[in-house]
This record gives C-alpha cells, structure tokens and sequence, in this order.
C-alpha cells in the first residue's frame, strides 16, 4: 500500500529530477516490537522478520534502483520457532548501485516501539527521511546537497484508502495498476534469495 503514497511519488520525483544526481546507495530499516505471542514468531505460520517487514524494505529498494540484483548476502538471529527475529541484507546491482536493509521484531517486549529509516545517497547529495513506512498525514523528508537541507513536506491520506482507489481505477480501465505483476515476481525472487541466504 505504502507504494502508493504521494510521499513516495515525491521521493521518485525528487530523484528522477537530479537534484541529488545518480543513486548510488539505498539503505533502509524497519524494527517493531518484540511480540511474546504472535503469530509472527512461528515459521510454520510465514512468520518472522523478513516476511512481515523485510517485504517493504525489499520493495522500496528495488522500485527506486532500476537494475537487476546481482549480488545478495545475508544473516539473521533466528528464534526457538524457526523464524528470523533479526535480518540484515547487503544487496549489489549489475548498474554497480548498493544497497542495505536492517529488518526486527527486537524493539522491547509487546511494546507499540518501531523505527523506521531511508536513506537514499545520490552522487551529488542525499535523501533522508524517518517517515514510518505506510504513515499518513503531514510527512516531511531532508534533501541535502552542497550541505544545504531542503525540507519536503507532503500529505498523505491512509495509503490503504489509495491502493484500493487504484486498484479500482484500473478494474475500470482508467489507469494503469501501480504494482505490476513483473515488479511482484522480481520482489518475491529477492525475498525467496533473502531466505535462502539466513537458511530459513
């Protein structure tokens, strides 16, 4: 859902205009609560940190980096249910672009804690932002270039309320859908390397 935020779209459109040049390096972060029961503690049930957060840092990389991956490493502290409580991913692209993501479920125990990250370095400045990932309202994100902070405001409505809206444009012919199949799959082959790689 988040994809489909206007605060992404400014992102993108931030990007493609050059004020911080050639991306070169994504890095990106999401840690929730510890949960003492949940059913995001158990493998049997798809659970662990990188279904249930790593799925948005994966697709944030790749919808900002337009490249194939090449190159993928990755470890994890595993729990007594199978599942990964902590992963950390280091990702190469064949344009030669980096990138890295830090996904939890460590922040205290069944607390409502979470951090969020983005971290996105041009060849002539970067991006950075602490927006929680799916966050409506007034959002703001840091463009630094030449030592110069531009803070970029944006309004967000519920993102959940805007997927569905697109989703139904598109049912009706008026747009095209914003998460295309190919882009699915290319996700999903990431995250599968992403399991192979901490032995899930």
């Amino acid at each position: 859902a988040y994809l489909h935020s206007p605060y992404i779209q400014s992102l993108k459109e931030d990007i493609k205009s050059g004020i911080i040049g050639d991306v070169e390096f994504v890095d990106t972060a999401f840690f929730t609560q510890y949960y003492v029961e949940d059913i995001r503690m158990y493998k049997e049930l798809g659970g662990g940190a990188m279904y249930d957060l790593g799925c948005y840092c994966t697709t944030m990389i790749l919808s900002l980096i337009d490249s194939e991956p090449a190159t993928v490493k990755a470890v994890a502290e595993m729990n007594e249910h199978g599942a990964d409580l902590y992963t950390a991913a280091m990702l190469k692209f064949e344009n030669g672009v980096r990138a890295a993501f830090n996904v939890g479920m460590i922040l205290g125990k069944n607390t409502n804690d979470r951090m969020d990250r983005l971290y996105i370095r041009g060849s002539k400045g970067c991006i950075k932002s602490s927006v929680e990932y799916n966050q409506a309202g007034e959002l703001t994100y840091t463009v630094v270039v030449d030592g110069k902070e531009i803070t970029k405001k944006v309004m967000v409505r519920q993102n959940y309320a805007l997927e569905l809206e697109r989703m139904n444009k598109a049912i009706e012919g008026k747009e095209a859908i914003l998460v295309t199949p190919e882009f699915s799959i290319k996700n999903a082959k990431l995250i599968d390397e992403v399991l192979e790689q901490i032995e899930y």
